[in-house]
Formats: C-alpha cells, sequence, structure tokens
C-alpha cells in the first residue's frame, strides 16, 4: 500500500467513511435513531461543549488542527515527487555551473559563478520547484522544515541579480555590520519553473574549502592565524553540512579532473555517510580534458574510490578549447536547456559497463539532468510529511484524550443522573411522614394504575360467592365495556345508571383523597419539584423558577401519561385471590343482598373515581399512590363495609409489585429526559427504611421522547476504536525510514 493509500485510510478511519471505524455513540435519546459518529465529529461536538477545548499555543480546536494535519499530509503525499539533490565540492570545481545546468535561464542569471573568493558559495540555497510555492500551505510546510533542520528561518534569495550575488557570499551580512560567517546559518531559497520540468531540487551547499580568509569578515579569534581560522571555518561548515543532509535525497561532490586525488573529497564523503548513513552517493568529475577518455577516468576513480559505496559516477569533458570536439557529448532532442551566451558542463554517467564514449550515443537515463526521475522522493518532502504526520498522530492522541475524559465525565453524568431521578421517583413513592402515623402502612406505595384496578375488580369477580351469581353474569359485560374503552377517561367515565349513591360515594371517596386523607395525589408539577430538590447540579432542571417552565412541566405530564398506559405491573393472583375471597367471607347479609344485584366489577367504582383525579385538576396528569388497605377502603366504601385489621387479612406482597412499578417509572423518566437505562448491573441502589434495595429492571420497552430534554450529549466510547487509530496510524509512520537517531535507539 502506497503512502497516499494509507493516508486514504487515515482520512476514512478519522471520518469513518467507510462505516469501519465507529468511534463514538450518543448515549441519550438518540442513541436509536443516530448513526455511530465518527472521531473527528465526535472532536467537533466536544469542541463546542467545552468551548473549543485545548488552544494550546494558540492552535485552534482540536478539530481545525487535525484536520488541517490531514489535508496537509493529503497535499504532501499527493504533490509530484521531488528528490533534493545537496551539491557541494571542492573550491572551484564547478559546483555551481552544475546547478545552472538545471536552471532556467532566469535562474541561471542569479547565480554567483567565479572562480575568486569572492565568487564563492558561502550560503546554503536551495533551488525548488516553481510549482510548490503555488500550494501555500505546501510551502509553508517547507519553510517550517528548513527551519527545524537550520535553527533560523529561511531567506529569499532576491530577484535581482546583483543582490543576490551579495546574498549568495555574505556580504549583505558584513554590509550590516554582521559576521559574514553567521549567513550560513541562514539558508537562502528561490523557485524556479525548470525544476518543474526536471523534477528534481537542489540545494548548493557552500564551499568546504575557505581559501584565504578576511579576519574581519568572520566572528572567530582575533588570536587565530589565516590557516587555523580557515580550517575552523571548513569546520564549521562541514557541521552545517551535515545538517544540511537531513533534507537530501542525494549527495554529489564535485570535483576537477585534477583534483580527484585530492584527499579533501575523502573528508565530504566521510562527512556525508557520519550525517546521513545510507545516503546515495555521487561523485561529479568536471573539467575532464578531452584527451582522456571515460574508461579512463572511471577505472582511476574505480580504483581510488572503492572504499566510499558510490552510487553513481559523472564526468563531464572541459567545453573549452579546438582539440577533441568530437567527444563532447550532444544533448538528445528532448532535453531542453536554455539557451545562454554561457557553456555549462554536460554531465553523464561513466560507472556503468561498459562505458560510453561519446560521440556515441549516450542513454537518455545516463545524463545527470534526468536524476530527478530516477531517485527516490524528496527526502525534503518525505521529512516534511514524516514530520505532519507525527504532529498529526500527537494531535490524534491529544484528541482522544480529551474525548476519552469527556466519554468518562459523561458515564458520571449518567450515573448522578441516574441516582437524581431514582431519587426523585423514590421520595413520590414513599408515605408522606406528615401525614401518616399509622405503622401498618408500608413504607412503599402501589400506583393506582389501571392495570391494578383492572385486576382488584377482577379478582372480585373471579372469588365472588353464589350469592352473587347475578353480579357475576353482569361482570362480563361490564369486562367488554373497559376493553371497548380508548383511553384512560373513557374507561374511568361511570355508567349512568349506576345508582346515586355509588355515585355520591365516589365523590365522597375523590374529595377525601384529594385533601390527602386517602392516598396520595402526586401532580406533574409535583413529581417536577422532587426531581428539582435533588438535581442539585441542575442537570436536568435547570431554571429557578418556583413554578416549572411549560417545557419541563409537559415532559413530566408525558411521563405520567405513558406510565398510565404502558404499565402492566401486577399482584399475584394467587395472594390477591386470597385476599378477595376474605372480603366476600366478612360481608354482613344486608351487603351481600346489595352486591347480590349489583355486578361485582362496578362494586369498585368508587375506586375508578381515584383514576378520575385528572379531571378534578383540570385535565393534568397525576400518579395516584395507595396502600392496598386504601384501596380496598375506597372500593367498599359503597356497601357502607367497616374496615378489619390488614394483620387478620392474608398477607399480599404489595411492596414486589411497587417496586417494580417504581423502578418502570425510573425507566420512562429517563427515556424522556434523553438519559440511556442503566444496565442490569449498574442499576441504581436505594435505601428505604433501613435497607438498600437496587431497582429492577425495567420490562417496558425503551422509547426515548422526541422532546427530551437532556441538553449537554451523552457519548459512549467504542472501545476498539483507539487500537484501530494506532494500528492505522502505526502502519503510516513505519512506511518513513528511520533517521540515524532512530536506527541508534
Amino acid at each position: 500500500m502506497t503512502i497516499s493509500e494509507q493516508i486514504e485510510l487515515l482520512d476514512r478511519c478519522l471520518h469513518n467513511r467507510s462505516g469501519d471505524f465507529p468511534c463514538v455513540s450518543p448515549a441519550g435519546s438518540d442513541a436509536n435513531a443516530t448513526e455511530p459518529l465518527s472521531f473527528i465529529d465526535a472532536i467537533r461536538l466536544i469542541d463546542r461543549e467545552r468551548n473549543q477545548l485545548s488552544r494550546e499555543h494558540h492552535s485552534g480546536p482540536l478539530e481545525s488542527t487535525i484536520l488541517q494535519g490531514l489535508e496537509q499530509a493529503k497535499l504532501l503525499a499527493q504533490s509530484q515527487p521531488c528528490p533534493v539533490l545537496a551539491i557541494t565540492g571542492l573550491l572551484n570545481a564547478g559546483k555551481t555551473s552544475m546547478v545552472a545546468g538545471f536552471l532556467s535561464s532566469f535562474g541561471q542569471a542569479r547565480l554567483l559563478i567565479g572562480s575568486s573568493n569572492q565568487q564563492g558559495t558561502h550560503r546554503f540555497v536551495l533551488w525548488l520547484p516553481e510549482a510548490w510555492k503555488k500550494h501555500l500551505e505546501l510551502w509553508s510546510s517547507v519553510m517550517k522544515q528548513l527551519q527545524t533542520v537550520f535553527g533560523t528561518m529561511p531567506e529569499e534569495l532576491a530577484t535581482d541579480p546583483h543582490t543576490a550575488f551579495r546574498q549568495y557570499n555574505g556580504e549583505c551580512f558584513v554590509e550590516r555590520e554582521q559576521s559574514a560567517s553567521d549567513s550560513i546559518t541562514i539558508p537562502l531559497v528561490a523557485t524556479d519553473a525548470n525544476l518543474d520540468r526536471w523534477g528534481i531540487g537542489l540545494m548548493d551547499c557552500p564551499d568546504v574549502q575557505t581559501g584565504i580568509v578576511n579576519h574581519a569578515k568572520h566572528s572567530y579569534s582575533s588570536d587565530q592565524t589565516a590557516p587555523e581560522l580557515s580550517e575552523s571555518i571548513a569546520d564549521f561548515r562541514t557541521r552545517m553540512l551535515e545538517r544540511a543532509l537531513k533534507i537530501a535525497s542525494a549527495f554529489v561532490v564535485v570535483t576537477s579532473a585534477n583534483s580527484i586525488q585530492d584527499e579533501s573529497v575523502g573528508v565530504i564523503l566521510n562527512a556525508a555517510d557520519k550525517a546521513k548513513p545510507g545516503l546515495k552517493k555521487i561523485l561529479a568529475v568536471n573539467r575532464v580534458p578531452r584527451r582522456y577518455s571515460t574508461s579512463q577516468i572511471a577505472l582511476e576513480i574505480g580504483d581510488g574510490y572503492r572504499a566510499f559505496s558510490l552510487w553513481r559516477v559523472y564526468m563531464a569533458y572541459h567545453f573549452d578549447g579546438p582539440l577533441d570536439r568530437h567527444r563532447l557529448p550532444n544533448l538528445p532532442a528532448t532535453i531542453h536547456t536554455p539557451v545562454t551566451d554561457v557553456a555549462f558542463p554536460v554531465f553523464f554517467r561513466i560507472d556503468s559497463t561498459p562505458t560510453v564514449q561519446p560521440p556515441g550515443e549516450i542513454p537518455l537515463d545516463h545524463f545527470l539532468l534526468t536524476l530527478g526521475s530516477q531517485l527516490d522522493r524528496s527526502q525534503l518532502s518525505l521529512e516534511l510529511l514524516k514530520s505532519t504526520l507525527i504532529s498529526l498522530q500527537q494531535n490524534c492522541r491529544k484528541a482522544w484524550a480529551a474525548l476519552d475524559e469527556y466519554a468518562k465525565e459523561c458515564q458520571r453524568r449518567i450515573q448522578r443522573l441516574h441516582h437524581t431521578i431514582a431519587k426523585a421517583t423514590l421520595s413520590i413513592s414513599l408515605d408522606d411522614p406528615r401525614t401518616k402515623s399509622d405503622s401498618t402502612y408500608p413504607a412503599l406505595r402501589l400506583q393506582v394504575s389501571r392495570e391494578i384496578v383492572n385486576q382488584v375488580a377482577d379478582s372480585l369477580e373471579r372469588t365472588a360467592p353464589w350469592w352473587a351469581l347475578p353480579s357475576r353474569r353482569l361482570a362480563r359485560w361490564s369486562d367488554q365495556l373497559r376493553k371497548l374503552a380508548n383511553g384512560v377517561t373513557q374507561w374511568v367515565t361511570l355508567p349512568g345508571w349506576i345508582s346515586d349513591r355509588a355515585n355520591a360515594t365516589s365523590s365522597w371517596v375523590r374529595s377525601r383523597w384529594r385533601s390527602g386523607e386517602g392516598g396520595r395525589i402526586i401532580s406533574s408539577n409535583a413529581y417536577g419539584n422532587a426531581i428539582r430538590a435533588v438535581d442539585i447540579h441542575q442537570d436536568l432542571i435547570s431554571d429557578d423558577r418556583v413554578v416549572l417552565s411549560n417545557e419541563t412541566q409537559q415532559q413530566i405530564e408525558r411521563i405520567i401519561e405513558r406510565f398510565q398506559v404502558e404499565s402492566r405491573t401486577r399482584l399475584k393472583d394467587q395472594q390477591l385471590d386470597e385476599y378477595t375471597r376474605e372480603i366476600w367471607k366478612r360481608m354482613s347479609w344486608r351487603q351481600r343482598l346489595w352486591t347480590g344485584v349489583a355486578p361485582a366489577g362496578l362494586l369498585f367504582a368508587p375506586l375508578l373515581a381515584v383514576v378520575m383525579m385528572p379531571l378534578d385538576f383540570g385535565g393534568t396528569t397525576v400518579l395516584v399512590y395507595a396502600s392496598m388497605k386504601e384501596l380496598l377502603f375506597a372500593g367498599m366504601a359503597s356497601v357502607g363495609m367497616a374496615m378489619i385489621n390488614s394483620d387478620q387479612m392474608p398477607q399480599i406482597a404489595e411492596q414486589e409489585a411497587a417496586w417494580q412499578q417504581l423502578s418502570d417509572l425510573f425507566a420512562i423518566s429517563c427515556d424522556a429526559f434523553g438519559i440511556p437505562r442503566p444496565a442490569p448491573d449498574t442499576l441504581p441502589e436505594l435505601t428505604v427504611g433501613a435497607s438498600k434495595k437496587k431497582l429492577l429492571t425495567s420490562g417496558l420497552p425503551v422509547r426515548h421522547d422526541i422532546h427530551a430534554m437532556q441538553r449537554k450529549p451523552l457519548l459512549s466510547i467504542h472501545p476498539d476504536f483507539q487500537v484501530q487509530l494506532d494500528r492505522v496510524l502505526g502502519q503510516l509512520l513505519s512506511s518513513f525510514p528511520k533517521d540515524r537517531q532512530e536506527r541508534t535507539a
């Protein structure tokens, strides 16, 4: 897989484009309706929620930083491969002339070419493709990378030739009363359109040999002699060369034919090995007298440079003089060079076997001008790309740490919300200690749901004795009425033919319960206030008004309405039948005569009046809580049955049903507020009296309210995403050759 393909895989990973890399899932109301979020979407979300977290070094939100790094990596990977060829050599060997052969006439005009020390190259000058500068992000990255390598920001080479010459040899520094030796640390950068065609960048390196130096122009000790000063400068330039070679794809040492045996050539080649082991080393012999054949030069170099592991050897004949001009190679028609008044050397390979001798035809790829297509991708580009990807990896890790912390915060908030809702639900389900002192009342009350009322009425009908036979026949008709009903209020509407006595009793029961003398009535406002009382972080209800907002009240009304419609919690039929059977036994003969002609189901009509409480509250939905004793008192009041002590009745596990009802109300409330229900092993534990007990799992379906009020998004991390991201980034970075320090480690 190519680097471009791996970066594309990274893009798919960060954006989850293929659907194989989900990062987080909404943990709230949108958990079922929304696809898992990508890494970028998740970071964008927490950037927004945390007011653009992590503005380290004013670099902007993590999302922008990561996307910019990704786009920059794509640009670097897709840009035209452009190897950087570092060119150095001995003094006056003609290395700048070699550079000139690659440039347009405009570029050549800015080159400082000459034989004197004043015309030497005393700075690193990078000639890069013109196309690079057209991409602002790419060019900015190149400049930053050069700043990293050299330690200072590059300076652009002037377009004016005279100014460019002074930049080349450091004279501009002397004019500013600075040492010319300082100039070597500030690279010059220029672009040339011809390099787009050759597909190569050039680094014209300073002369390592300095010639005769002027003390006044250099910031070294005045106690040094000229040779010592020259050696100090050469040593400093060699160290700078070692640093600069980090961005090179190949290294050319230019020497003249009469300096082939100069030991300085070996010193420079060794410096390249020291700076960057494995760097392709090229020897280019310039100004070869035409009386020597290519095979002679190749043989001499082969004998003297065998230990240096040269990758290529090039030579160029001296182009002055009338003799043997037939040995000057002719450039192929496909290689166009600028027409100028100055002749530049033409370098061609002589390390192949057999060696081609002009005027023999030289293969196109043997000319130095075509070297760009034969080298690996630019080391400068590779270093830029690698640096960009390392930075991207670091930013992704920062983002992941922020996302992980946010997800953990979400889990803490979810647990807090669970306990808040559970406490509020428990608080409205318990006896009110201000109104109840009878120890026979259970700590937790039943909610008078439609299911419970139906079940008690049915149990009374099932256990009715023989003398209640007329009632049992009419019970089937009463049951059909209940099944035909569509809503709560329709179901609880009392039939008009019921006796005035039953209606009067119903009104009495309802008025008694409204005043708090019987069961407990919880309105939506009361439930909302119960939530607000324990919601100390204002996660659910943020307004401080005495009266709840319409939005909050409507939300809680929907909770109660859904509970009334969907609650299916039942008492145990066997226990309930024992209970109601005992009630029938304890009826007096007068009571039995009345119930013998009234349907047993309608015997509980006063109890139904309790469920009609919403009508008394102007249509507002309420929760009605009552113990079994209070339910039966309401049901039997119409026949004047005196209540007996509950201890004398069969025991019924109403606490279990009440606990399940509380758990169902808790689950519905979580749905309404856009909070995920807890897993069975993480259900809240509540204290009731002296004991602690966990809520039960609700069997009601998860149905999130479209008006869910949970404002802050809740995220749940996919645990394997970090492994996938690290794998993709790791494989991508492993595609790059390790630098010397990494190899040593």
